[in-house]
């Protein structure tokens, strides 16, 4: 009787599992990218405004950061950001977040501002690549 309870209970999980929401980001229209200059309330310079028709490099690099980004456990206490971004999707949805790249073999980090408690790090190819496309406009 235990065996079949576990079975049971072992179907039902994977199909829990099976039935989770697949969270596909929505395509990004557009990207302002500003210079940190301190809390939300300071002004900040704007740096590169990106769009299907102007330096869409940078929506492809934002594009591969955004899916390679893994989640690291824990509280996080970080320096201030490099950049600040607010992502512009397709349905018109914004979403705000602080960068850390750089052009050095270092592994970036992004945080959404509506979550400053999780941070997300991508690859050292990618930080280099956005940070070098930052750059060189």
């Amino acid at each position: 009787m235990k065996n079949i309870m576990k079975l049971i209970m072992l179907v039902i999980m994977i199909s829990l599992l099976g039935c989770q929401k697949n969270t596909e980001i929505p395509k990004i229209k557009e990207i302002h990218i500003y210079e940190y200059a301190g809390p939300i309330d300071e002004p900040s310079d704007l740096i590169v405004s990106a769009d299907t028709t102007h330096h869409n490099e940078i929506l492809d690099v934002f594009k591969e950061i955004l899916k390679d980004a893994k989640k690291e456990d824990g509280i996080v206490n970080m320096t201030n950001p490099i950049y600040t971004a607010a992502i512009i999707y397709s349905d018109n949805t914004t979403q705000e977040i602080s960068l850390w790249v750089s052009n050095e073999k270092r592994i970036g980090t992004l945080m959404y501002l509506d979550d400053t408690h999780t941070i997300y790090n991508f690859s050292e190819d990618l930080s280099m690549k956005l940070f070098n496309a930052i750059n060189e406009i």
